[in-house]
């Protein structure tokens, strides 16, 4: 049962459920965030027109891959929500929990052009990764763009291309 539209979800998609739980959304470990604060269990976003199905995208305008795979997404007939992570920074617990459903190492999710990183010697095998994503945190452009969440799983999507592979179909 969906708490946010009060009705059953459909739970009959079986490819959207496993993406959803290689991206770390299955039950019992986090809710899949919406714009509304919220989240959603598993089976309320199976639903494709369940409000919490959207496409995010942590996105720097600046930056022409994160320009290329919002035209992507937006190609493709979906409106995503973009989160423009320099003005609006991700907590550390949002950081983690991005990490973890993209299932990559932390050091992947570090920018190092244009940025501090080899001034703090971040590529230094001294630092764990709670220390790097306590850099990330206290220096956002730290952070490697665009991460995309879909209900289909989130990823860094490096070339912007990569992000055909987890986008939902697009709305009729």
């Amino acid at each position: 049962m969906c708490d946010f539209t009060r009705k059953a979800c459909s739970a009959s998609d079986r490819s959207r459920r496993r993406g959803l739980r290689q991206a770390g959304w299955a039950a019992g470990k986090m809710g899949f965030p919406c714009e509304h604060g919220g989240s959603h269990s598993e089976d309320d976003i199976m639903k494709q027109d369940h409000p919490a199905a959207a496409v995010t995208i942590y996105h720097n305008p600046a930056c022409g891959t994160s320009r290329n795979t919002l035209a992507l997404i937006r190609g493709s007939g979906i409106e995503p929500q973009i989160v423009e992570y320099l003005k609006h920074p991700l907590g550390r617990a949002r950081l983690v929990e991005l990490i973890a459903a993209m299932g990559v190492p932390v050091r992947e999710v570090l920018r190092r052009k244009g940025t501090s990183y080899d001034e703090l010697k971040l590529d230094a095998p001294q630092w764990t990764d709670d220390q790097l994503i306590d850099f990330i945190v206290a220096q956002p452009i730290l952070m490697n763009r665009p991460i995309v969440v879909t209900p289909h799983g989130a990823r860094l999507c490096r070339p912007a291309e990569s992000v055909l592979e987890i986008l939902p179909r697009a709305p009729r």
